[in-house]
């Protein structure tokens, strides 16, 4: 069973060095089945009651996934009462300039359409570009959730950085494109989740320490678990539903 740590409003105390994961700490991503199963044994309660959105919310998948992967957080939204959409671009293929381009389309396209702003919800490397649109476009987003979102870093601190790295990219040079985005502070309300037990991205890599908005929320369990993290869909609905 998940605890809920409380919510912590400012930045953690200053840690080690950051680096990636062991890549044997990959193995205990396994977890994230019984995270699974206590959403299963949550879900009623969760659901009992019915929010007020203002804002419709994208949900926005992390590297290698498609939006299958926010499957259960879509439905749990859509049951507690908000309009959601999917991304609608596909597989998150992790090539960050062309889904970012991609994205702010989507996000100009949609909002002109229902004559709204958004929310943006993104797991992962899909919390980063949820970020890098509102950053361009913060005229059109309300606010952004990110649940184990590297935003320090880029792949640099996380467990695929190896694969980046493989696949020609500078990690040193990737990490300076980020720091210069933060050179930008993004002005829309953030709520950063993170989890110690995150076994795929650092999760000192998750804090923002750029952003004049932002509220961190450390909750427990694996990174793949976060897509299905009872306390995590609790706190996603009381930060964007009007309760909030």
């Amino acid at each position: 069973m998940q605890s809920q740590p409380d919510a912590t409003r400012g930045f953690p105390q200053p840690q080690p060095p950051l680096a990636p994961p062991p890549r044997w700490r990959v193995l205990l991503e396994a977890q994230a089945a019984a995270e699974l199963a206590n959403l299963g044994l949550k879900y009623r309660e969760l659901t009992r009651t019915r929010s007020e959105f203002t804002y419709p919310v994208i949900l926005f998948p992390g590297f290698g996934t498609s939006e299958r992967a926010l499957a259960f957080l879509s439905r749990y939204l859509k049951t507690v009462g908000a309009e959601v959409f999917d991304w609608g671009i596909g597989r998150n293929h992790g090539y960050v300039p062309d889904l970012l381009t991609q994205m702010l389309e989507q996000v100009r396209t949609l909002s002109r359409q229902l004559g709204t702003k958004l929310h943006l919800v993104g797991w992962s490397l899909g919390g980063y570009i949820a970020r890098e649109v509102a950053r361009d476009l913060p005229e059109l987003v309300e606010k952004v959730v990110t649940l184990g979102t590297p935003v320090v870093g880029g792949a640099k601190y996380t467990a695929i950085g190896a694969m980046y790295a493989q696949w020609g990219f500078d990690l040193d040079a990737m990490e300076r494109d980020v720091a210069a985005r933060e050179q930008n502070p993004i002005q829309n309300e953030i709520l950063a989740i993170y989890s110690k037990g995150d076994n795929i991205v650092s999760w000192q890599a998750c804090i923002d320490d750029s952003s004049p908005r932002v509220r961190h929320l450390e909750t427990t369990g694996s990174h793949l678990g976060l897509v299905v993290n009872a306390h995590a869909f609790e706190q996603i609905r009381s930060f964007l539903s009007l309760a909030n």
